[in-house]
Protein backbone atom coordinates (compact mmCIF):
# COMPACT_ATOMS: atom_id res chain seq x y z
CA UNK A 1 0.00 0.00 0.00
CA UNK A 2 2.80 2.47 0.93
CA UNK A 3 4.34 1.46 -2.80
CA UNK A 4 1.08 2.50 -4.43
CA UNK A 5 1.20 5.84 -2.57
CA UNK A 6 4.70 6.37 -3.74
CA UNK A 7 4.41 5.05 -7.13
CA UNK A 8 0.64 6.23 -8.50
CA UNK A 9 -0.29 8.77 -5.88
CA UNK A 10 2.32 11.06 -5.00
CA UNK A 11 3.08 12.02 -8.97
CA UNK A 12 -0.80 12.26 -9.73
CA UNK A 13 -1.02 15.18 -6.95
CA UNK A 14 2.42 16.88 -8.04
CA UNK A 15 1.43 16.52 -11.88
CA UNK A 16 -2.72 17.96 -10.78
CA UNK A 17 -1.07 20.58 -8.63
CA UNK A 18 1.41 21.41 -11.50
CA UNK A 19 -1.63 21.56 -14.35
CA UNK A 20 -4.08 23.54 -11.90
CA UNK A 21 -1.01 26.38 -11.18
CA UNK A 22 -0.56 26.50 -15.32
CA UNK A 23 -4.02 26.98 -15.51
CA UNK A 24 -4.23 29.97 -12.63
CA UNK A 25 -0.82 31.64 -14.38
CA UNK A 26 -2.86 31.65 -17.83
CA UNK A 27 -6.11 33.11 -16.37
CA UNK A 28 -4.06 35.83 -14.86
CA UNK A 29 -2.12 36.64 -18.00
CA UNK A 30 -5.69 36.45 -19.55
CA UNK A 31 -7.17 38.50 -17.24
CA UNK A 32 -4.31 41.11 -17.51
CA UNK A 33 -5.00 41.73 -21.07
CA UNK A 34 -8.68 41.91 -21.06
CA UNK A 35 -8.17 45.51 -18.22
CA UNK A 36 -6.00 46.80 -20.22
CA UNK A 37 -8.80 46.36 -22.82
CA UNK A 38 -7.36 43.74 -25.52
CA UNK A 39 -10.04 42.15 -27.39
CA UNK A 40 -10.87 38.59 -26.42
CA UNK A 41 -10.90 35.71 -28.57
CA UNK A 42 -13.50 33.00 -29.23
CA UNK A 43 -11.58 30.64 -27.09
CA UNK A 44 -11.75 32.27 -23.48
CA UNK A 45 -14.90 30.23 -22.52
CA UNK A 46 -12.91 27.17 -23.29
CA UNK A 47 -10.12 28.01 -21.11
CA UNK A 48 -12.35 28.97 -18.22
CA UNK A 49 -14.03 25.65 -18.61
CA UNK A 50 -10.50 24.29 -19.07
CA UNK A 51 -10.55 23.91 -14.98
CA UNK A 52 -12.89 21.46 -14.79
CA UNK A 53 -11.06 18.94 -16.34
CA UNK A 54 -8.31 18.90 -13.36
CA UNK A 55 -11.29 19.37 -11.05
CA UNK A 56 -12.46 15.82 -11.95
CA UNK A 57 -8.76 14.47 -11.16
CA UNK A 58 -9.21 16.24 -7.67
CA UNK A 59 -12.64 14.71 -6.91
CA UNK A 60 -11.70 11.47 -8.59
CA UNK A 61 -8.75 10.43 -6.54
CA UNK A 62 -9.29 12.41 -3.21
CA UNK A 63 -10.27 9.55 -1.46
CA UNK A 64 -8.21 7.18 -2.83
CA UNK A 65 -5.75 8.94 -1.43
CA UNK A 66 -7.29 8.87 1.73
CA UNK A 67 -7.95 5.47 2.01
CA UNK A 68 -4.27 4.80 0.67
CA UNK A 69 -3.07 7.28 3.94
CA UNK A 70 -5.06 5.67 6.12
CA UNK A 71 -4.26 2.17 4.91
CA UNK A 72 -0.96 2.25 5.68
CA UNK A 73 -1.50 3.24 9.66
CA UNK A 74 -4.35 0.54 10.08
CA UNK A 75 -7.39 -0.98 8.60
CA UNK A 76 -9.11 0.58 6.07
CA UNK A 77 -12.09 1.82 6.79
CA UNK A 78 -15.36 0.70 4.84
CA UNK A 79 -17.21 3.90 3.60
CA UNK A 80 -13.59 5.48 2.65
CA UNK A 81 -13.30 2.21 0.10
CA UNK A 82 -16.56 2.48 -1.06
CA UNK A 83 -15.81 6.04 -2.19
CA UNK A 84 -12.85 5.24 -3.53
CA UNK A 85 -14.43 2.94 -5.42
CA UNK A 86 -17.42 4.98 -7.01
CA UNK A 87 -15.39 7.94 -7.94
CA UNK A 88 -12.56 6.42 -8.84
CA UNK A 89 -14.67 4.40 -11.49
CA UNK A 90 -16.37 7.81 -12.23
CA UNK A 91 -14.19 9.87 -14.24
CA UNK A 92 -14.47 8.64 -17.67
CA UNK A 93 -18.27 9.53 -17.18
CA UNK A 94 -17.53 12.90 -15.42
CA UNK A 95 -14.95 13.66 -18.32
CA UNK A 96 -17.62 12.77 -20.62
CA UNK A 97 -19.89 15.59 -18.52
CA UNK A 98 -17.48 18.32 -18.85
CA UNK A 99 -16.35 17.89 -22.66
CA UNK A 100 -20.12 17.84 -23.49
CA UNK A 101 -20.96 20.61 -21.54
CA UNK A 102 -17.97 23.00 -23.60
CA UNK A 103 -19.29 25.87 -25.95
CA UNK A 104 -18.36 24.10 -29.26
CA UNK A 105 -20.03 20.62 -28.21
CA UNK A 106 -22.77 22.29 -26.83
CA UNK A 107 -23.25 24.34 -29.90
CA UNK A 108 -23.14 21.44 -32.90
CA UNK A 109 -25.51 19.14 -30.54
CA UNK A 110 -27.77 22.43 -30.68
CA UNK A 111 -27.48 22.65 -33.94
CA UNK A 112 -28.49 19.05 -34.80
CA UNK A 113 -31.98 20.18 -33.50
CA UNK A 114 -32.23 23.46 -35.12
CA UNK A 115 -31.65 22.02 -38.76
CA UNK A 116 -35.41 22.50 -40.88
CA UNK A 117 -37.97 20.60 -39.35
CA UNK A 118 -40.72 19.48 -41.25
CA UNK A 119 -43.48 17.33 -39.86
CA UNK A 120 -41.55 16.07 -36.67
CA UNK A 121 -39.19 14.80 -39.05
CA UNK A 122 -35.81 16.08 -40.14
CA UNK A 123 -35.61 16.66 -43.99
CA UNK A 124 -32.01 15.39 -45.53
CA UNK A 125 -29.83 15.52 -48.22
CA UNK A 126 -27.76 12.69 -49.38
CA UNK A 127 -24.01 12.95 -48.43
CA UNK A 128 -23.38 12.45 -51.77
CA UNK A 129 -23.57 15.57 -54.58
CA UNK A 130 -24.31 12.79 -57.08
CA UNK A 131 -27.50 11.36 -55.48
CA UNK A 132 -30.47 13.22 -55.50
CA UNK A 133 -32.33 10.79 -53.20
CA UNK A 134 -34.03 12.74 -50.17
CA UNK A 135 -35.33 10.74 -46.85
CA UNK A 136 -38.81 12.23 -45.99
CA UNK A 137 -41.93 11.19 -43.66
CA UNK A 138 -45.40 9.82 -45.61
CA UNK A 139 -47.84 9.65 -43.00
CA UNK A 140 -45.45 7.38 -41.06
CA UNK A 141 -43.42 5.64 -43.66
CA UNK A 142 -39.72 6.87 -44.32
CA UNK A 143 -39.72 7.08 -48.34
CA UNK A 144 -36.32 7.56 -49.97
Amino acid sequence: TAWRFVCFYVPLWFIAGYVLRVFWVVRSELNEMLAKGAPVPNSVKTLAHMVFYPMVLVVCFIFGTINRIQSIFERPIYEIVILHAIFQSSQGTLNAIVYGTTPSVKSAFYGMFSSEMKGGVRMEEADNKNDEHQSYSDGGHVVV
